[in-house]
């Protein structure tokens, strides 16, 4: 019975890939962080962005494959790692600078991007 559940744990184990995400922060501005319910809207480039933004952070996400099964796209679960990492520095857009495959065969991805507040300006009456 033990090996079974060792041989499950092994499985597990091996079938799981090792992720990471962090931001530094840059600049004097800053804000409080969102809640994980607040829209960060993603944009493939800085042309996309609409309107003024201050960058607050840039983030690095980075996923190992440990198995064949594994592919170097990138993700939902890839995806909302790097807007919560947003989020937590109040952060309400991302800018997705570089998202490939990385690791010594490729077999994991890399993503940087700039966290940015997207300013929302109130109509004058």
């Amino acid at each position: 019975m033990r090996v079974v559940a060792l041989c499950g744990l092994v499985i597990m184990i091996l079938l799981s890939g090792c992720a990471s995400t962090s931001v530094i922060p840059v600049g004097n501005t800053t804000f409080p962080p969102l809640s994980h319910s607040e829209q960060v809207q993603i944009f493939q480039n800085e042309a996309e962005v609409h309107g003024e933004y201050t960058v607050l952070g840039m983030i690095t996400h980075g996923r190992n494959a440990t198995t064949i099964f594994q592919s170097a796209t990138f993700s939902a679960e890839d995806l909302e790692a790097v807007k919560a990492r947003a989020r937590s520095i109040g952060a309400n857009g991302v800018i997705l600078d570089f998202v490939e495959p990385g690791g010594a065969y490729g077999e994991g991805l890399q993503v940087r991007a700039k966290a940015i507040r997207i300013m929302e300006h109130q109509s004058k009456k």
